[in-house]
């Protein structure tokens, strides 16, 4: 399998600032099953920060968010924090098999933040967690279970 050139594939334990709130109108249903309202926060929080850098708004996507929101869930019920999986996959792999395409896509992932704002602004303190979020992204999936956080960007 080909991979983009522009591929940024990060993790650390991360953070927020302060937030906007988003509806579940705002979201278009982008979200399904746990932490809603979390990912919701989050989508905020990403947006705000892109916002504050002349940046445009990242939308929700939500064949990227169950992509993100199964890797939360898996990290959580298999013990392990890593963008790849016991089973050797990534988000890249599984945006393939989901057939999503794209020009360029990152992932972060976090553990053990409780709220929103404290998870953005540890992302936002790491260059390559912060890269990813002020990139040239137009898409986001964003999963949370258990205190694990991923989340998938994507340019088409």
């Amino acid at each position: 399998m080909k991979r983009t050139l522009c591929i940024l594939f990060l993790a650390l334990l991360i953070g927020v600032f302060s937030g906007a709130t988003v509806s579940p109108q705002d979201t278009g249903g982008c979200f399904e099953r746990a932490d809603v309202s979390m990912r919701e926060e989050i989508l905020a929080q990403v947006n705000r920060e892109r916002q504050k850098n002349d940046l445009s708004p990242v939308t929700c996507d939500a064949g990227l968010s169950l992509i993100a929101q199964n890797h939360a869930e898996d990290m959580s019920k298999e013990g392990y924090f890593s963008h790849t999986g016991p089973d050797g996959k990534d988000a890249f792999d599984y945006l393939t098999e989901a057939g999503i395409s794209y020009r360029c896509a990152a992932e972060n992932i976090a553990w053990g933040d409780d709220n929103a704002k404290t998870l953005v602004k540890r992302w936002m303190g790491s260059s390559g967690h912060r890269r990813n979020i002020l990139g040239d992204f137009s898409k986001v999936g964003i999963g949370s279970y258990d205190r694990y956080y991923v989340l998938v960007l994507i340019r088409e």
